[in-house]
């Protein structure tokens, strides 16, 4: 068994923006290479050239890295770096909107005490939004929602889609209010708290405060 985390990183406007992934898998002994296998499966299934995430961003956005990492097992990593035109795909006479507006995706909760998770792109084009409504046409927001819960079948393994569990815990002792979160200690227990199979499904335009100028972006 293994169980990765997924960067997926790039720029808008010179502000960064990334996506954080789960997957894991069922193999009884974990494989030599998973992470370098997860990435290349992400690329071709998920962020190909041609995909869907890619279609959705302007020419604005350029994409920069895909880093994946066993959690329980960190000498099983590997990144891959885009070339540097790769950017997205969306045609239309307008750029893209400020880096702090995106377009969200969420799925359905699975556990009472567990938030839905959520993916958020940026670098959508200004003439897909009308109001508080964003439609680039066609079936893209599907064609990714369907991309986002796909298991990748790799040449070593097969990733399933998961959104993690973490546990609550306090980092400072002398701060016992203040909480973080952080993946469970073993595996095992990570498995057990985190999602089965997973239905993303598009949701909103939403805007990030850190990405506003000023704000800590």
């Amino acid at each position: 068994m293994a169980f990765y985390s997924l960067v997926h990183t790039g720029t808008v406007y010179e502000q960064q923006w990334q996506n954080q992934y789960n997957y894991q898998t069922n193999l009884a002994v974990p494989v030599t290479g998973g992470a370098e296998d997860l990435v290349t499966e992400f690329l071709a299934d998920v962020a190909p050239k041609v995909g869907a995430i890619q279609r959705l961003s302007t020419a604005q956005f350029q994409y920069r890295t895909i880093y994946a990492v066993d959690v329980y097992d960190d000498t099983d990593f590997f990144e891959y770096v885009y070339a540097p035109n790769s950017t997205g795909l969306r045609g239309g006479a307008g750029p893209a909107l400020s880096p702090f507006i995106s377009y969200s995706f969420r799925t359905e909760r699975w556990r009472v005490k567990r938030n839905r998770g959520y993916k958020r792109f940026a670098g959508i084009c200004e003439d897909d939004v009308t109001g508080n409504d964003y439609d680039p046409g066609g079936t893209i927001i599907a064609d990714i929602a369907a991309q986002l819960g796909t298991e990748l079948i790799g040449a070593l393994e097969t990733y399933y889609p998961t959104i993690a569990g973490k546990e609550e815990y306090v980092p400072d002792p002398e701060k016992p209010l203040k909480t973080a979160y952080k993946y469970y200690d073993t595996e095992t227990e990570e498995k057990t708290e985190s999602s089965g199979v997973i239905e993303w499904l598009g949701y909103r335009l939403t805007t990030q405060r850190s990405r506003i100028q000023g704000q800590g972006a």
